[in-house]
């Protein structure tokens, strides 16, 4: 197996991944707001109900950005020019 395969399959896999898994982390994220104890809720807590709410569709997109990235530098690593031997370090 090459490197730029090694990538692409990782950056592919890594897409995956976070489409298979969006829908379980939307469960699990609807459970957690929805929690309640004592009187209290998740809002009780400054800020937290706020970043429960975004951090799925953060790592969501920085999933798919990386796979994309991965599978991109995959495909280009094949066409490019030079190797580095070839530079100069000097």
């Amino acid at each position: 197996m090459s490197g730029n395969f090694k990538t692409i399959v990782i950056g592919l896999l890594m897409i995956v991944i976070a489409l298979a898994m969006f829908p379980i982390v939307l469960d699990s994220v609807a459970a957690v707001l929805a929690w309640t104890s004592g009187g209290s809720s998740i809002a009780t807590f400054t800020g937290l109900e706020a970043l429960v709410k975004i951090s799925p569709l953060l790592i969501f997109i920085a999933l798919l950005a990386g796979g994309g990235w991965l599978t991109f530098e995959g495909f280009r690593g094949g066409s490019s020019g030079g190797s580095k031997s070839d530079r100069d370090l000097h």
